[in-house]
């Protein structure tokens, strides 16, 4: 969960960031793009993986991705990010 830099601009594209993890990574299963009500700045982005090291992996690599270079400026405040079982 983290807070969008622009927050419009983000929700315009997340859906794209998904379909890119999705082309990119492999051990990828699906995902899902949430954007808070009441905090409409506030995103949650849940991906599903066939195993933690393919999550770990992506996770490291995504920064080195030039077809996703402009997500990370997007990113302001974390405010939870972990990988669950």
């Amino acid at each position: 969960m983290f807070e969008a830099a622009d927050p419009d601009r983000f929700a315009a594209k997340q859906a794209d960031l998904h379909r890119a993890i999705g082309s990119l990574f492999e051990g990828y299963v699906g995902s899902l793009g949430l954007r808070s009500v009441s905090e409409p700045n506030v995103f949650a982005d849940v991906v599903l993986w066939t195993s933690a090291e393919a999550a770990s992996a992506a996770a490291d690599a995504l920064h080195e991705r030039e077809e996703l270079a402009w997500f990370p400026p997007e990113v302001g405040a974390v405010r939870f990010f972990d990988h669950l079982p």
